[in-house]
């Protein structure tokens, strides 16, 4: 990756949802919930993210910020813009892998 985390760009919205919290039925593609004391397990479907189409997530980068997003709940033009996650502190891309890995 060239450049590192400050180049992944904004949060994946094809739709053009405004900021809302992760929880609310229609949140941005790329909001995928925050990490709670260091951990996240993430077992259910998420229905905006799919690995084809228009909502396909391959070949975007991810994002691991130093804050949890308020989910647009404060009144501050970050909070209503990335919910106040400060800056990225690991990053990738998401890719599919060789069934040889």
């Amino acid at each position: 990756m060239v450049g590192g985390c400050d180049t992944m760009g904004n949060t994946f919205n094809p739709d053009r949802i405004p900021h809302s919290p992760f929880q609310k039925r229609h949140h941005r593609v790329g909001t995928l919930g925050n990490i709670i004391d260091g951990q996240v397990y993430e077992d259910r479907n998420n229905r905006h993210v799919s690995l084809f189409g228009r909502n396909s997530v391959l070949g975007r980068g991810i994002a691991i910020f130093e804050n949890p997003d308020d989910g647009a709940q404060n009144r501050t033009i970050e909070s209503h813009f990335n919910g106040n996650v400060g800056v990225a502190i690991a990053c990738g891309i998401i890719a599919r892998m060789d069934e040889q890995f």
